[in-house]
């Protein structure tokens, strides 16, 4: 396995807007293995505790107001192609709740992991991704696009601190890459 830390002196030797591409792709690279083999390897229920306490921590504001009361008893799966990363969910007396990979969903929502970076950035607009399917959206259409719709409202600014730093960092790097490089869509990680 290649860590990050085997790729930057290649990246190193090489000067300006090709180091930033060759940095961009190396991110990309090693954190989508990195977190494809993360999944891999952590045992499910481990993931599913964590996902579960992770968002709702994360959108705890949103679930006592109701914004995620349209979810309540149904379920969605949030799908990374690029990661292999499968997580169906719902919502129940306002509390998210992860099941088990394999269980069925009435919605599904397909990104690729940088795509909903972009999202998450603000960097792109859903409805740019839905119709470049690059978000695809099947099964019960309207519950699909009510969580779109939820997404695009997010603001990282009522994130707690610990998610917020950790958006920051990721946005700088993005950011970063982005400004020395030739590519239209440089840091694609």
């Amino acid at each position: 396995m290649i860590t990050l830390f085997q790729s930057i002196p290649v990246t190193c030797t090489m000067r300006g807007k090709e180091a930033a591409r060759r940095l961009s792709e190396d991110l990309r690279s090693v954190l989508t293995r990195t977190l494809e083999e993360s999944f891999r390897r952590v045992p499910h229920v481990c993931q599913q505790w964590s996902l579960e306490f992770f968002l709702n921590l994360l959108f705890s504001s949103h679930r006592q107001r109701g914004d995620l009361d349209f979810m309540e008893g149904h379920h969605v799966a949030i799908e990374m192609e690029d990661l292999n990363w499968r997580w169906p969910i719902s919502i129940h007396n306002r509390s998210i709740q992860v099941l088990r990979k394999a269980s069925p969903a009435e919605t599904v929502i397909r990104s690729r992991f940088p795509d909903l970076l972009a999202l998450i950035f603000h960097e792109t607009d859903p409805d740019t991704l839905f119709f470049q399917r690059h978000l695809v959206i099947e099964g019960e259409i309207e519950m699909g696009l009510g969580l779109k719709n939820f997404m695009e409202g997010l603001s990282a600014s009522q994130w707690p601190a610990p998610f917020r730093l950790g958006c920051y960092s990721v946005g700088k790097i993005r950011q970063f890459c982005r400004q020395h490089s030739s590519r239209e869509n440089p840091l694609d990680v």
